[in-house]
């Protein structure tokens, strides 16, 4: 190889070699000769700005949902509060009816599951009824007859409740011993109203009055009887002893006439009528009535006899003139006055508080839901952001647990901005971006849902997020107040749903 082919090659493989020294022909020694260094300028990091735009937007909006999860947790509570609230009420007004009908019954609570296995059956029935386009049986219609006679079928269901109700009061007070066992076979039964008491009285007087005439004997004579016996159905037997012995003493006195005497006037008198549930409980108050109208058949049978005679016999210190004007059916303004749901029987008030119980369950079930939907979403959120943390961990009786992770979730963003804001000079959506930081930083606790969208408008949502917390203080301060009023106590009639 010549010298120029040495050469050649040399360059071919990229080094330098030069001849240092020649010792004998076409004999080289070769050297390596150092290159300077070449400068090298450093890479510069390129950082995917719209990347930790997306990781600060989706941090920003894990934070939106702790004030939702807190929230969710907070209307749990008091779904559940108001759910203990509903079965306290509801215990209260089976121990109050068990120990009112204590006054009659030996068993009262076999009495009240009675009463209310019937009520349950009927309002079955009747549901069927009306929702339903067969035509009913005759057993079933049997049940419905007076509620559909005043009401021409147009009642409303506060109205359907309380005649529910009323029917089956009606027939535990008429018929006593259907329904339980007494507390002795002679144990008083439900007392009477003053109406009652004034419209036989009127019969019963003047019974008496044309037998003494009879005899010729003082108008104002009476047999030996106590009003608890001449006013209790149950004891007929002890009246028919009382009159034939009164009888057998006119006879006595005056054997000849009692041979001509006609069998009427010789007749005990007519037993006492059955009671009636009480007032509160057995009338509702919608205004002026005449006979006419369509509730009239409801109302109670004194009433309706004081006004088909035109309230020639007036009793003054009846329950009638109690809450009606004098001699009419017009009720008196204070009477109306009253809020028509507290027109309530017993039964009607079960059924309400029932309802109440099953309400209360259903909300927490739903509201139970929230929180497990609300968590989810949040723990989600904390994976994708990388921060390691459990929604577990919240808890409302710990308020700090909720700001740490605000906090936490807070400097995790910020850090993200900053690193935006370090690398968008240039960017061909600088001013889209900056926008979008700016919102992310005047919202820094995550008080609103923000987007490049809608960032330019973060004052306007700030407001509406503002004036939505107020809000909700409100609601919460008026519910607040709200329960105040109904944890009130049961009162002795049963009907006030109280605890």
């Amino acid at each position: 190889m010549n010298k120029l082919g040495i050469t050649l090659l040399a360059g071919t493989l990229g080094i330098c070699l030069m001849p240092v020294i020649a010792t004998k022909a076409n004999d080289f020694t070769f050297v390596k000769v150092a290159q300077p260094p070449v400068k090298e300028e450093p890479t510069k990091e390129v950082v995917p700005v719209e990347y930790l735009m997306t990781q600060a937007l989706d941090l920003h909006l894990t934070q939106s949902r702790i004030p939702q999860l807190k929230k969710a947790l907070k209307d749990q509570q008091e779904r559940l509060a108001e759910l203990q609230t509903a079965q306290k009420k509801f215990e209260a007004m089976t121990d109050c009816n068990i120990k009112r009908l204590q006054e009659q019954f030996k068993n009262p609570e076999e009495v009240w599951n009675k009463m209310t296995a019937v009520y349950d059956q009927r309002e079955k029935d009747l549901a069927i009824y009306i929702n339903s386009s067969e035509v009913p049986s005759p057993e079933s219609l049997e049940k419905k007859t007076d509620i559909n006679n005043y009401s021409d079928r147009e009642i409303s269901e506060m109205l359907l409740h309380w005649s529910l109700g009323n029917e089956i009061l009606t027939d535990v007070y008429a018929n006593q011993d259907k329904w339980g066992t007494r507390k002795a076979p002679k144990s008083p039964s439900f007392p009477l109203w003053e109406d009652q008491k004034f419209l036989y009285d009127q019969k019963y007087n003047d019974k008496y009055t044309k037998l003494n005439a009879y005899f010729g004997v003082p108008p104002q004579m009476r047999p030996v009887i106590t009003d608890e016996v001449k006013y209790d159905y149950n004891r007929a037997d002890e009246m028919v002893a009382a009159h034939n012995a009164y009888l057998a003493k006119l006879t006595a006195s005056d054997p000849k006439r009692a041979l001509t005497i006609q069998a009427e006037l010789k007749k005990s008198p007519e037993v006492a009528p059955r009671p009636l549930p009480p007032v509160e409980e057995s009338v509702l108050y919608i205004g002026d009535v005449e006979k006419s109208h369509q509730i009239f058949p409801a109302w109670p049978e004194p009433w309706q006899k004081q006004i088909e005679n035109n309230f020639a016999n007036y009793n003054t210190k009846g329950e009638l003139a109690k809450d009606f004007r004098p001699r009419s059916f017009k009720v008196k303004d204070e009477v109306l006055a009253r809020d028509p749901s507290e027109q309530n029987n017993r039964l009607n008030v079960y059924q309400q508080q029932k309802k109440g119980v099953n309400a209360a369950q259903k909300m927490l079930e739903v509201s139970t839901l929230e929180v497990s939907e609300f968590a989810n979403v949040l723990q989600e959120g904390l994976n994708r952001g990388g921060i390691p943390a459990s929604v577990g961990t919240l808890n409302l009786k710990d308020e700090k647990s909720f700001e740490n992770l605000q906090n936490r979730l807070k400097a995790e963003k910020l850090a993200l901005i900053d690193k935006i804001q370090q690398n968008i000079k240039g960017h061909p959506r600088e001013y889209s971006i900056q926008t979008t930081i700016n919102a992310l930083k005047k919202d820094a606790n995550g008080k609103t849902y923000i987007t490049p969208i809608n960032a330019a408008n973060v004052d306007q949502l700030l407001l509406e997020a503002a004036a939505s917390d107020a809000l909700i203080k409100e609601q919460e301060k008026f519910a607040a107040e709200e329960k105040k009023k109904q944890d009130k106590r049961i009162d002795k009639k049963c009907l006030n749903g109280g605890v």
